[in-house]
């Protein structure tokens, strides 16, 4: 009985351990996706103001 107790014990820890492990594996593949679109959207705003500024240069010609 008592090693029936103790091995749900352990049971019940080694899930809390999966599930921090996956909890922290999607935190850190959020932030990943994140970064990524961050740096997608300032990428297109740079190629956006670049593609503005060559306007604005050629009408001024």
């Amino acid at each position: 009985m008592n090693q029936n107790k103790e091995l749900k014990n352990e049971l019940h820890k080694n899930q809390d351990q999966i599930q921090m492990r996956c909890y922290t594996h999607i935190s850190k593949s959020i932030n990943h996706l994140l970064k990524l679109i961050k740096n997608e959207f300032i990428k297109r705003k740079r190629k956006k103001s670049e593609e503005e500024k060559n306007q604005f240069l050629s009408k001024q010609q």
